[in-house]
């Protein structure tokens, strides 16, 4: 199937000393919907498939003595293949010299790669479930994955040479797969489980978010360029970085010197174990967090940046309580003439005036100690 846009026309030469015109823009490509029925199973084998959504060529510029420059390509279609609530199922090479245009694989049910995706143009991955074992997913521009479950094993990837986006309930990451960008990796989940396995940006940030917890296994890394920013909101988050002593050394690394940053907005104290004990201890050559070229440990305002949910005192609500009391006191506008017994002035040196009492509310924001 075949909708590629059109092409864009050449521009008039201008002949002699002129500069010659600028060449029409392509076409924009069409959109191509491959989608089950139901609850139906889509299942892409064999080598015969080829959707062409691809842009239109541009136009050349004119001649004449300064050559005219070149109109823009138009954009690429999308090619979705898809099943509202049944599994895609690719069993085929798909690649970019049989698929022209980005590619969105969608299931309501599970997205099996049972073979690789190599793409030139955006990849979009959705599923109730992503399953990959010894497959990759690839593409040169940017991919996103949204799934309540992804699980990847034995060797099985996700890369992109731009942007890599992760959005899943659950992460599950065993024995060699991974997680790769060119630039920045972002993540948001629920809870990410890795086995000797790898997130890295190579040349950018990763940032992951998550509301539970994030444990590292038998020699895993969180790796980036330049920063590594991790937020766990959860009330019960919690990252281990190896959850015993003595096996092999699982690390998170920024290459920056001093920009690892780690949030607990819900807890007010620890949330980190290194090597089975509750810590930010990090030792040179073991486990834990990781600054600079040279890989040097960080600690609390040496490379890491350490946040915990700021505490209010309740000296504030105090406040607000009398505040409130205070408005609910009916007040006699007359004066009070209050004189000791047996004056007899009548000067007006007894009587007592309103006196406006003064309220300081406390700052009752602070940050928490780091766990040791």
């Amino acid at each position: 199937m075949r909708w590629p846009g059109g092409s864009g026309g050449n521009a008039g030469s201008s002949f002699g000393s002129g500069r010659g015109g600028r060449g029409g823009n392509g076409g924009n490509g069409g959109d191509i919907v491959v989608q089950a029925a139901g609850s139906g199973t889509v299942s892409l084998t064999g080598t015969t498939i080829n959707f062409n959504a691809g842009s239109g060529t541009s136009g050349s510029g004119g001649g004449g003595a300064i050559s005219g420059a070149s109109g823009d390509g138009g954009f690429a279609g999308t090619v979705t293949i898809a099943s509202n609530s049944g599994d895609v199922d690719v069993s085929m090479n798909l690649y970019g010299g049989l698929i022209s245009g980005d590619l969105a694989l969608a299931a309501g049910g599970t997205l099996w790669l049972n073979n690789d995706v190599s793409m030139n143009d955006g990849l979009t991955l959705i599923g109730g479930n992503i399953v990959a074992d010894n497959h990759y997913a690839e593409s040169y521009s940017n991919v996103l994955v949204i799934a309540g479950t992804l699980d990847l094993s034995n060797g099985a990837e996700i890369y992109s040479n731009s942007n890599l986006g992760i959005y899943a309930g659950t992460i599950n990451l065993t024995n060699m797969s991974g997680l790769y960008a060119s630039n920045d990796v972002v993540i948001g989940t629920g809870s990410m489980n890795m086995d000797y396995s790898t997130v890295q940006a190579y040349s950018g940030m990763t940032k992951i978010q998550a509301a539970g917890k994030i444990t590292m296994e038998n020699g895993s890394i969180i790796r980036a360029g330049t920063d590594v920013k991790l937020n766990l909101i959860g009330p019960n988050s919690l990252l281990t970085i190896n959850s015993e002593a003595g096996g092999t050394p699982s690390y998170i690394w920024a290459n920056s010197p001093d920009t690892i940053y780690l949030s607990f907005p819900m807890l007010a104290s620890g949330g980190v174990v290194i090597d089975g004990s509750a810590t930010l201890r990090t030792v040179a050559g073991g486990s834990g967090l990781f600054v600079g070229l040279d890989q040097t440990p960080a600690a609390p305002g040496a490379g890491l940046d350490l946040a915990y949910q700021p505490i209010v005192s309740d000296t504030g609500g105090l406040v607000n309580d009398l505040q409130r009391a205070m408005q609910t006191v009916e007040v006699d506008p007359e004066p009070v003439d209050l004189k000791l017994k047996g004056d007899q002035s009548t000067s007006d040196e007894g009587e007592f005036g309103d006196d406006e009492g003064k309220k300081s509310r406390p700052k009752g924001m602070r940050r928490a100690s780091t766990c040791s």
